[in-house]
């Protein structure tokens, strides 16, 4: 019996952890063989999970967002923090094990992978869910100022973000990207807080 067949969700998330790992090392010019190596697995085996190297890519990318989407649903639950602490935990969530990710290397995609910045621009303006509720939880509680536009606030953040992915100027400035977001967080944050 193969491998694939006997444990297939935990070969799916080692291969996509490798994926992105391979990815951040080497950029778009990764090769499924690179992939099948970093997991000690055949590359048939690969090409049994995944038609090619846009799909496998494709799947990395929601795997990386549906990791920060069950982040950010432990800090929304958690009693622990204020509504204040949520928002700025969730605006600036990043799992650990992606904090040195080199995320300006998605902007790769916008030439050769099309389909694949797409989505990395369609996670980034659908996931807001949790935001979105917070803040107006907040706003209810005091907490944020009730004259921002939500709207308004999405459309700055989105912006900043992917202008950082595509933007590789702060490295110039000796920030990493979780650096750069942690910062432009911060700052969104005294913005919209009630004073």
């Amino acid at each position: 019996m193969s491998r694939l067949a006997q444990d297939p969700e935990d070969l799916r998330k080692k291969v996509m952890e490798a994926c992105i790992g391979t990815f951040n090392e080497k950029g778009i010019r990764l090769t499924m063989s690179d992939v099948a190596t970093r997991c000690h697995i055949s590359k048939k085996t690969l090409y049994l999970m995944f038609e090619d190297k846009e799909e496998m890519l494709l799947n990395a990318i929601d795997h990386c967002f549906d990791s920060i989407k069950e982040c950010e649903k432990e800090i929304y639950d958690d009693p622990g923090l204020t509504t204040l602490e949520k928002i700025k935990k969730i605006m600036g969530i990043m799992p650990d094990r992606y904090r040195d990710i080199d995320f300006t290397k998605g902007s790769e995609f916008k030439d050769v992978y099309p389909s694949l910045y797409k989505r990395i621009n369609e996670r980034l303006s659908n996931d807001w869910d949790y935001t979105i509720s917070l803040i107006e939880r907040g706003i209810k509680e005091g907490v944020i100022r009730s004259d921002i536009s939500i709207y308004v606030l999405k459309a700055v953040i989105e912006g900043a973000i992917d202008n950082m992915l595509s933007d590789k100027g702060f490295k110039k400035a000796g920030l990493t990207y979780a650096k750069a977001l942690d910062e432009l967080i911060e700052m969104i944050i005294n913005g919209i807080r009630a004073r």
